[in-house]
């Protein structure tokens, strides 16, 4: 039986592909710039030297907003992802912890401003409150996080379902027998017979496919 991959690593896979977050739209969206701008200048006033914390942080949209808006401030990133604190790093000149934000790897009171963006929640509901001790008197915890049922959550509620339909079809295995068919009559291995079958079997899910396709373009 193959090992199962630790989950860090899939999040690996994510900060280092095409579909991690860039530097426009998505986490740096306007709407998002114009909140992180707005509490960490109000907090500019209250601290001289802010100690921030950027939980979750994938590729640092916190400390990119941190950086802007608190220029004296002392910046630290943790991550699940040892991917995402590298494309930080590249930016940012945060600390950067690797470290499961269920059990942090940090000791408090140490942090004047901890926020998170659209990170902390996929380790589960108690993750933020692993975060409380490590702010310091009269600090502040902002997370953005997403919202139940609402737009995000309902794009990707349809695309599990269109998964589950393309897993439900079994286009893949019926593609890969009606491949290795072909390949064997190529080979004077196999039979016709045995070649049509496999074409028939794997023309229903093709068909499906097209149907999800026409539906969701």
């Amino acid at each position: 039986m193959a090992d199962r991959k630790h989950p860090a690593e899939f999040w690996d896979v994510y900060w280092s592909g095409a579909n991690a977050a860039g530097a426009e739209g998505g986490s740096r969206d306007p709407a998002l710039a114009e909140f992180w701008s707005a509490l960490l200048g109000a907090q500019a006033a209250r601290f001289k030297e802010p100690r921030v914390l950027d939980l979750a942080c994938g590729d640092g949209a916190v400390t990119a907003f941190a950086e802007q808006r608190l220029a004296a401030a002392t910046l630290t990133a943790l991550d699940y992802s040892h991917s995402a604190l590298l494309r930080l790093k590249a930016s940012h000149r945060a600390h950067c912890v690797v470290g499961d934000v269920r059990k942090i790897p940090l000791a408090g009171p140490a942090f004047d401003i901890i926020g998170t963006q659209f990170g902390v929640e996929y380790a589960g509901p108690t993750a933020l409150l692993e975060a409380v001790p490590l702010l310091a008197a009269g600090g502040v915890l902002a997370a953005v996080l997403h919202l139940y049922e609402g737009a995000i959550y309902r794009e990707c509620e349809a695309h599990l379902a269109d998964i589950a339909a393309i897993q439900h079809s079994a286009i893949l295995p019926l593609a890969q027998r009606a491949f290795e068919a072909g390949f064997a009559l190529s080979r004077r291995r196999g039979s016709v017979a045995a070649f049509k079958q496999a074409e028939a079997d794997f023309t229903p899910a093709v068909r499906a496919l097209e149907k999800l396709i026409q539906k969701r373009g």
